[in-house]
């Protein structure tokens, strides 16, 4: 058997045998004259969610600030932030990203299965846009 790697991903295999199979995580494609395996990306780590707890007792240690009163602050800036949403508003906070609200058109759908045709109502969508210093440090 011989084995050459193709960008780190593809690995081929000289061998006499063929078909499809899985094998520890890994897809197995192989013919008469070569193999080919995939491997998948690494499996990012489970870390834990990032809670508005987390975020006041973060702030609270940084500022020296009373809890009760970095939570109220956060509480209204996310207030003001709904309001923003509701009212259609685009929000940018320089250095870190810009919040777009756009609107999705009503459109006809169909349920595959059965057939039946049925309206969707038109929805509204919060977009996310990272600023350019996140992009840049996804580079690094």
């Amino acid at each position: 058997m011989t084995l050459t790697v193709k960008n780190s991903k593809i690995y081929k295999i000289k061998s006499r045998s063929g078909g499809i199979g899985r094998r520890a995580g890994l897809k197995i494609r192989w013919t008469l004259k070569s193999v080919r395996v995939r491997i998948p990306p690494p499996a990012l780590k489970k870390e834990e969610n990032v809670i508005k707890k987390d975020f006041v007792e973060s702030i609270s240690e940084k500022t020296g600030l009373n809890k009760t009163v970095v939570k109220k602050v956060i509480d209204e800036f996310l207030e003001s932030l709904k309001q923003a949403f509701i009212e259609g508003k685009r929000v940018e906070l320089r250095n870190f990203g810009v919040f777009v609200v756009k609107r999705r058109k009503p459109k006809i759908g169909r349920n595959p299965k059965t057939g039946e045709i049925y309206n969707i109502p038109e929805r509204t969508k919060i977009i996310f846009k990272q600023s350019k210093i996140f992009k840049k440090m996804e580079k690094e």
